[in-house]
């Protein structure tokens, strides 16, 4: 099991002063985002193993750095959630917004001095179609939040899973974990500077809060969720719009343009526009191309 002090403080995976000054100059490509998917919960543990050291499956360790995408400076105190399914691919619940059964297979962490994290665990199997895959939804003050998901070099189901993204794929090395054999991977991650919505987008905000209406489902691939639509409120919050659903986190609209914007949480890129009526309604597609519309009611 790593250490607490490992976990903590991150010494091992701090670098040379001359290659963090390197990096700052030329800075680091921001991670590739992928949707929040339907088995996030809150308020996980804090701790750094997933599980315990008898659970079935090959013992994991993953390790990596929390930096500035603008800078590649470290970001000391980032928020980082992790989740993942067991080795037969089954999570900790059932259906989203189920919250009453302990949590298995999810930690928070936080990077130490140099932005560094860690935590043990065991390889997730296929979820569904799914390729194996762990779960992040990272925090820091003054950045975007970032959600994507670490995924496994020699899954050959990397090839189909249309929300694998190549930058996303790690190379599992062979290492001692928990006193057994398994692996060890190495996951770092760059978050984008948050910039406030364009004045042009706030100005909006009044007439879009309310009620809206999607009909299809967010997740389709939860054949064990049987919602057919989604019904969501926006919410001004200061120079903020976000998302209220039930059973999943706010999610901020961040607006690239007046009436352009993004939701990094579900991976989902749109516009407002306007009915026959002119009421406002939303336009989005998700990271894996489906397209969908929201009225307001």
């Amino acid at each position: 099991m790593l250490s607490r002090r490992d976990f903590l403080g991150g010494a091992v995976l701090a670098l040379p002063s001359f290659q963090l000054a390197r990096a700052a100059e030329r800075g680091c490509p921001a991670t590739e985002g992928v949707e929040l998917g339907p088995f996030y919960r809150p308020n996980a543990p804090r701790r750094a193993s997933l599980c315990d050291a008898s659970e079935t499956g090959e013992p994991l360790a993953v390790d990596g750095r929390v930096v500035a995408a603008n800078r590649c400076t470290p970001l000391e105190g980032a928020v980082i959630e992790v989740w993942q399914a067991n080795a037969n691919g089954d999570y900790d619940i059932v259906r989203r917004g189920q919250d009453d059964t302990p949590y298995h297979l999810r930690a928070l962490l936080q990077a130490g001095g140099e932005g560094t994290y860690a935590f043990d665990t065991i390889v997730p199997g296929h979820y569904g179609r799914r390729a194996k895959h762990i779960h992040y939804f990272v925090h820091a003050k003054g950045y975007e939040p970032l959600v994507t998901q670490l995924y496994f070099a020699g899954d050959e189901r990397t090839a189909t899973d249309r929300l694998v993204r190549r930058s996303l794929i790690m190379q599992p090395v062979s290492a001692a974990v928990r006193g057994r054999s398994g692996g060890r991977m190495t996951f770092d991650l760059a978050l984008r500077t948050r910039v406030p919505n364009p004045s042009e987008a706030r100005r909006v905000f009044p007439e879009l809060e309310g009620d809206y209406h999607q009909y299809d489902k967010l997740f389709p691939m939860l054949e064990r969720d049987h919602e057919d639509a989604i019904t969501f409120r926006l919410v001004r919050s200061g120079g903020r719009l976000d998302a209220r659903m039930r059973g999943l986190p706010d999610a901020e609209l961040i607006f690239d343009g007046p009436m352009e914007f993004r939701v990094v949480e579900y991976g989902i890129a749109g516009r407002v526009i306007r009915d026959g009526n002119g009421r406002p309604a939303l336009e989005y597609q998700g990271i894996d191309g489906r397209r969908h519309r929201a009225e307001k009611l």
